[in-house]
């Protein structure tokens, strides 16, 4: 779980970073922001999964 968790705050952190480069060199927020919920969603649901799982073994 551990290891979980800092595997996706490392890909949040990237994503956050991606939007300030991204919107520094190309302007374009709004995509980068998309990327960054699709990342923290994507989190969020793995570890509801996770913890679902616990509960049934």
């Amino acid at each position: 779980m551990l290891k979980l968790l800092k595997a996706y705050l490392l890909k949040l952190i990237e994503a956050v970073a991606a939007i300030g480069f991204y919107d520094a060199v190309m302007g374009d927020l709004e995509k980068q922001k998309a990327k960054a919920l699709l990342v923290y969603n994507d989190f969020v649901k793995d570890i509801k999964d996770q913890d679902n799982w616990k509960k049934l073994s």
